[in-house]
């Protein structure tokens, strides 16, 4: 069992230990953690919206004061982290609330100007697609005339692309692998302009960004990875099965789309059940895809852990080139209240070795 800060209101304990483990990138501090949970009503959206905004601003602030003065590193860890908390303080606001498009814009800001301050610098991109570009950030792992390795990396329906910043991007770039970090379809900057989160556009939009990595001097182009994270796993899975061009990918295998069936798809893809191209049914994606793949589980999309063993399982005796996470091998698999977020070190250990194993 997992500790729980407020034992009988579990959904803010989750999110109160997501933002802790930031912590491990920089993106949070324990200190400043226990500072808002202090003042947080347990179930009052109104405390947790205040006090994460409060230590928001109160970075914000600082981080402006030090660049100001010359302090470059110093006001880049605090940009990072008030990214984080303006993330973490719109987590409860309806989607109606104002308030959530200016905590957006805010971390927005704030995720802005921490890649100015990489060195390497990152870029804020934008890569052609249908009638709206996809926004996107590209962190580059290391500079230098070569080529680099990359990974696409995408989230789940109302996820932004931040997120990426406050748990991959310092874990990938010390693995001198670049990062492309999209706005899917599906992403909140993408639903205030009133785009669609089609399933296929979402697929077409992931090999657009293969298409843009493609086009660039500083990436390997037969070294692009996808990584996707909750419920993005199921969006990467697709996209590996339909696009050759991925070296590696980090997915569900198609779990999602095989458990949950034609219903939950046709209420995301806004489209009658029966004009659904095929669910996956007996890991039909899963076969689909050409590269190596390493199955991994978020239990917010996907508690179901004996389902990621039994397609592990059928990966290996059908001779298809699938890893699954460690923690998924043991004999007392993970549940909802042991277990939060995948492991995202040995993630990015397993795609640093297989993009190896192809250069």
């Amino acid at each position: 069992m997992i500790w729980m800060r407020w034992p009988q209101h579990e959904l803010y304990s989750l999110q109160f230990m997501r933002i802790l483990q930031f912590a491990e990138t920089g993106a949070s501090t324990v200190r400043e953690c226990y500072s808002a949970a202090d003042q947080i009503r347990p179930g009052d959206s109104e405390s947790w919206y205040r006090e994460w905004k409060r230590l928001a601003d109160d970075n914000r602030a600082r981080a402006v004061r030090m660049l100001g003065e010359g302090h470059v590193r110093l006001a880049q860890g605090m940009f990072l982290r008030a990214g984080a908390y303006y993330r973490s303080a719109e987590l409860f606001l309806a989607d109606c609330d104002e308030r959530r498009w200016r905590v957006l814009d805010a971390m927005q800001n704030c995720s802005l100007q921490y890649l100015r301050a990489l060195d390497p610098a990152a870029e804020f991109v934008e890569i052609p697609h249908a009638d709206e570009p996809i926004a996107g950030y590209f962190i580059p792992g290391a500079s230098g005339g070569r080529k680099w390795p990359a990974v696409i990396c995408v989230n789940g329906e109302g996820e932004p692309k931040d997120a990426h910043l406050f748990t991959i991007a310092a874990r990938a770039v010390s693995r001198g692998l670049s990062l492309l970090l999209v706005d899917l379809p599906c992403q909140p900057a993408n639903a205030r302009r009133g785009v669609g989160s089609d399933r296929h556009e979402i697929e077409a939009g992931i090999s657009a960004c293969v298409d843009y990595l493609v086009t660039r001097g500083d990436v390997d182009e037969k070294l692009i990875a996808i990584y996707g994270d909750g419920l993005g796993a199921s969006y990467a899975a697709r996209a590996a099965s339909l696009d050759t061009r991925f070296a590696a990918a980090v997915c569900d295998g198609g779990l999602f789309d095989s458990s949950y069936g034609h219903s939950v798809l046709g209420s995301f893809a806004g489209r009658p059940h029966g004009r659904l191209p095929d669910r996956g049914r007996h890991h039909g994606i899963a076969r689909s895809i050409a590269c190596p793949f390493l199955i991994t589980i978020n239990w917010e999309c996907l508690p179901d852990t004996d389902a990621a063993v039994r397609l592990f399982d059928y990966c290996k005796s059908s001779g298809i080139c699938a890893d699954l996470e460690p923690s998924l091998l043991s004999g007392s698999l993970p549940d909802r209240q042991t277990w939060i977020e995948p492991d995202r070190n040995f993630i990015f250990d397993w795609i640093t070795l297989k993009l190896a194993e192809r250069h």
